[in-house]
């Protein structure tokens, strides 16, 4: 068996050296003895590699031809490929020194110089219905009807011509001689269906794109459509001798407006009686395309207008509306300040409008008092009020003799008196309500969220109380929670318990 194997390895490799030594050879070797000595050593090894391989294969059990490599890595298969392919080339070189030899014949006797044609390529067919009607016409009239190809030939012609569906089509059929009529059959059942033909090129004909605008393209591509669809229905024997009307309506109505007008233009000229016919219309397509090829596409120039207004749009800044404000509050008197300040809900420290003064972040206060107040709005007869009031903030329980005492008894002064009241002094106190009521602890276990301002509820991060810290009271006002990136400890008002379900 091994001995059998071996053999059949040394006839594959050299099966292998004719086709590099082909491929190795210069041109001016490449003649006809050469070729035909060729085919047949290859001939004579296909046959002692085909009946060595019928030897194996009676030789060995089905058990063994699963673990011999030669089974295996399917040695037959990768030789016979090899030996087509190389006999293929071969049977190519060999066919153009016979077609030439008459050719040549006959241009020495009429002293013609010879002329090389370019090679005539098949075309790739990927599946496509409207793509059939030529490949088939192409493949019958090079390879199908070839009487001097062999079915192998053929088939292997076949196989490498398609790609996509059609390739998946005849995947699982062998290169055999036998073979080859039933792919072809099979080939041309699934794609010669003349009533899918039609439907794909009647599709591509109506669902053209339609023209925005008037360029030489898109007419181009409007016209070369259209005489595609047309033939491609002659080609297939369609009657369209009295389609001109219809297919003058559906390519119009994918005209632009300013083609569209120029075709009714084109109209005036025949009689009101008498219908247009295909073959003036194209001609008008062609004429047109060919007119908007002459016209310049640059960018169109617009007329200058003088003396036109112009307008300016300015980003006004938080400083900007500060530095305003202060202009605006500098003429007027304290009182007047105060009140436009107060209509424009602006902070009384920093004239911002984005806050007001409880929650100004500004670290400068009024220079004449020290307090959290615009200097502009500082009372130079009301320090003494003001510094009573910036003291020791009184209770909300004082008695009422004591802040009709306090206030000043002059309208003016009342008045000015209960701004200062309202706007410096009450937006700084702050209620603690804080542990005023039993509220219910988080117990050990519990799940809940730690609150972040940075980022919204729905973003808060997710943990589990792992440990409490009471403090001298045995109240619990902080935490340790354990979270998917760590342990951290947390006050009671940093923790957002879960619903409960």
């Amino acid at each position: 068996m091994e001995e059998l194997i071996s053999q059949q390895e040394t006839t594959f490799e050299l099966i292998k050296k004719i086709g590099v030594n082909f491929k190795k050879t210069p041109k001016a070797r490449l003649t006809k003895g050469y070729i035909v000595t060729r085919l047949e050593t290859l001939t004579q090894y296909w046959d002692q590699f085909r009946t060595t391989h019928l030897q194996i294969s009676k030789s060995v059990t089905a058990q063994e031809k699963k673990e011999l490599s030669y089974f295996t890595e399917d040695w037959f298969d990768a030789g016979e490929e090899e030996y087509l392919d190389i006999k293929t080339d071969l049977q190519d070189i060999l066919e153009s020194f016979v077609q030439s030899s008459p050719q040549k014949v006959y241009e020495k006797t009429n002293n013609h110089q010879e002329v090389k044609l370019p090679t005539i390529n098949i075309p790739q067919f990927s599946g496509s219905y409207n793509e059939w009607s030529a490949f088939r016409d192409i493949y019958t009239s090079l390879i199908h009807e070839n009487k001097s190809l062999s079915n192998v030939q053929k088939l292997h012609y076949l196989k490498s011509s398609l790609s996509g569906d059609a390739e998946q089509l005849l995947k699982h059929i062998p290169v055999t001689e036998s073979s080859y009529e039933n792919a072809w059959t099979t080939l041309t059942d699934r794609y010669n269906n003349k009533r899918i033909i039609v439907n794909s090129i009647l599709n591509k004909l109506i669902n053209q794109r339609k023209l925005t605008t008037a360029t030489a393209k898109g007419v181009k591509e409007l016209l070369d459509t259209t005489n595609e669809c047309l033939n491609n229905l002659k080609s297939i024997d369609v009657s369209i001798e009295n389609w001109d009307i219809l297919i003058i309506h559906l390519t119009v109505n994918k005209l632009d407006n300013e083609s569209h007008k120029s075709w009714e233009e084109e109209l005036s000229t025949i009689k009101i009686d008498t219908l247009p016919t295909l073959k003036t219309f194209l001609k008008f397509l062609e004429t047109r395309f060919r007119v908007l090829e002459m016209i310049p596409t640059g960018p169109a120039i617009k007329e200058k207008i003088f003396n036109k207004p112009k307008s300016f749009v300015t980003n006004v800044t938080s400083s900007d509306t500060i530095k305003c404000a202060i202009c605006k509050l500098t003429n007027l008197g304290v009182q007047e300040r105060v009140q436009k300040i107060q209509n424009a809900r602006l902070c009384f420290n920093c004239l911002s409008p984005k806050h007001n003064a409880q929650h100004c972040k500004s670290n400068k206060s009024c220079k004449q008092c020290h307090r959290r107040h615009h200097t502009l709005l500082h009372f130079p007869s009301m320090s003494n009020t003001t510094q009573s009031l910036n003291t020791t903030p009184p209770t909300t329980s004082m008695s009422t003799s004591t802040r009709r005492a306090e206030e000043p008894t002059t309208s003016t002064n009342r008045e000015t008196y209960e701004n200062i009241r309202t706007h410096l002094y009450l937006t700084r106190l702050q209620q603690r309500p804080k542990w005023r009521t039993p509220q219910k602890e988080f117990q050990v276990g519990d799940l809940v969220l730690l609150k972040d301002v940075r980022y919204p509820p729905s973003k808060w991060m997710l943990g589990r109380i792992v440990a409490k810290h009471p403090g001298q009271d045995n109240l619990t006002r902080a935490y340790s929670v354990r979270t998917q990136s760590g342990v951290y400890t947390r006050t009671v008002s940093k923790l957002c318990p879960l619903p409960e379900i």
